[in-house]
């Protein structure tokens, strides 16, 4: 049969006899046999120019700018992307390409000239009975251990106090509900309380760091909180869920344009399901767009809010803190094992674990036996005993909620505009940045301009949270292509 890719999978999409109606009611979704679905919608490519907002005599000498490159998802994969820029003397931007993300000195007089284009296809994705439809089958990949812990990894205690939380309010899994079930339910119930309006927006700004409950504790939120409150809600109840934060766009009539989060979390059987405010319906309801939406919008993910285990390693290599380093703690750890002859795979006691865990994070014996309970409650509560170690340490490290979307120094800092800049460098090939000495840069998200329409309007965006030395000014320019 024909065959295309799907994440990087060859997946049939030969055209079956097309049945019943394909779509499901929130009844069906407990025991009904469900296939996730895509449809290519749109390609897209946007264009990111820069400006200096700042006196260009207070401008640092250099950048380097992280790129993201997008993990291919249900709602959005096939990206490419490409840098063109060069200083004043001439000389072409330098750009390092690592397996999830790129990296590119920036020498300050080539920022007027700075181009970054990502293109990228769009897909209708709908949750439909199985073997109802023509559309391409997304595959189900299969979760690692240590993938599904990081999906599942919260606050020590917080989890407890969502379940509370959620219990209280009739909202808890029920015993025996079906993971697709409880999750298309508890974000029914969340979108209650969600907008996205100014006055919502600066409310949630002043509660971040109750980010995953401010929709049950407070009664309103943001597209943060909608999509905080429902991946931490899942992953209380042992569904792997993430965050993603990216830009949403309306490139017809009625243009618009702004930041958002949204999420996506693991069925069993069905992959991962993308979810957006009021995206429920839509997720059931078969694949053809409603006939009045003349005015259809899109979201391109730039990264999630957390890293994953690989991109955190790989990150390390290229920008190394000298404290606080994740794979410079899990090195120790190995290297403690091997010290003592303790070999992979070798059952211990939470002792013994304590005793790995103190001299290579260099904590006294009761700080190590706090974080190895952390670590044995977080796998027993997430139906994961005898993983490794390393596996809960890291996922506990790398899984909570930040209180700052999109910022820090790292690759989640694309998340707010598809690429982020740092004072500092430039980067030589093998020699990692010392991230202690750069200093992150403000991007102040300005202009997104239809190409084809030549219509303009402003990128909504948060409040800045986090005080940012320097401030570059950024547009979007926009295109569609034709799907190939």
């Amino acid at each position: 049969p024909d065959t295309t890719v799907v994440a990087g999978t060859a997946v049939d999409t030969s055209v079956a006899d097309v049945k019943e109606d394909p779509s499901l009611s929130f009844e069906q979704l407990q025991d009904a046999s469900v296939d996730l679905v895509i449809r290519p919608e749109v390609r897209h490519r946007l264009a990111l120019r820069f400006e200096l907002a700042a006196d260009p005599t207070e401008a640092a000498p250099h950048y380097v700018m992280l790129l993201p490159k997008l993990r291919a998802q249900a709602c959005c994969e096939a990206h490419s992307w490409r840098v063109e820029g060069a200083s004043l003397r001439g000389k072409p931007v330098q750009t390092f390409e690592f397996e999830h993300f790129a990296l590119v000195n920036v020498p300050h007089s080539a920022i007027p000239s700075l181009v970054v284009e990502h293109v990228f296809t769009s897909h209708v994705v709908q949750l439909q009975l199985h073997g109802s439809t023509d559309a391409s089958l997304v595959p189900v990949p299969e979760l690692s251990q240590a993938e599904r812990l990081a999906a599942l990894a919260d606050e020590p205690g917080r989890a407890d106090s969502i379940r509370e939380l959620l219990e209280n309010r009739g909202l808890a899994r029920t015993d025996g509900e079906r993971d697709l079930a409880f999750a298309l339910r508890l974000g029914q119930a969340l979108e209650a309380n969600f907008s996205d309006n100014a006055v919502t927006k600066e409310a949630t700004d002043d509660f971040l760091h109750l980010l995953p409950t401010l929709l049950l504790e407070r009664g309103h939120g943001d597209s943060r909180a909608l999509s905080a409150g429902f991946v931490y809600g899942l992953r209380a109840f042992g569904v792997p869920a993430r965050m993603t934060l990216g830009l949403r766009f309306r490139p017809e009539s009625e243009m618009s344009a702004a930041v958002q989060a949204q999420s996506e979390f693991f069925a069993e059987g069905v992959g991962w399901v993308p979810y957006a405010a009021g995206c429920s319906l839509r997720l059931l309801s078969g694949l053809d767009n409603d006939p009045e939406a003349s005015s259809p919008t899109y979201f391109v993910p730039w990264h999630s809010v957390t890293p994953s285990r690989a991109e955190a390693n790989e990150a390390a290599g290229v920008m190394r803190a000298a404290s606080n380093d994740l794979e410079g703690a899990l090195t120790r750890m190995h290297k403690v094992c091997e010290r003592k002859g303790i070999k992979p795979g070798t059952v211990l006691t939470a002792a013994e674990l304590a005793s790995i865990l103190g001299p290579a994070l260099s904590l006294d014996v009761k700080a190590a036996e706090r974080c190895v309970d952390q670590v044995l409650t977080f796998c027993k509560r997430t139906g994961n005993d005898g993983a490794a170690l390393v596996d809960g340490y890291a996922a506990l490290q790398l899984g909570s909620c930040p209180s700052h979307l999109g910022t820090g120094k790292g690759p989640c800092a694309t998340g707010l505009a598809g690429v982020a800049f740092f004072k500092g460098g430039p980067y030589e090939d093998g020699v990692p940045l010392d991230i202690e000495a750069l200093q992150e840069t403000r991007l102040l998200l300005r202009n997104f301009r239809n190409l084809d329409s030549g219509c303009d309007c402003n990128v909504e965006t948060w409040r800045s949270t986090v005080e940012t030395r320097g401030t570059i000014w950024m547009d979007y320019e926009y295109a569609q292509l034709a799907v190939q």
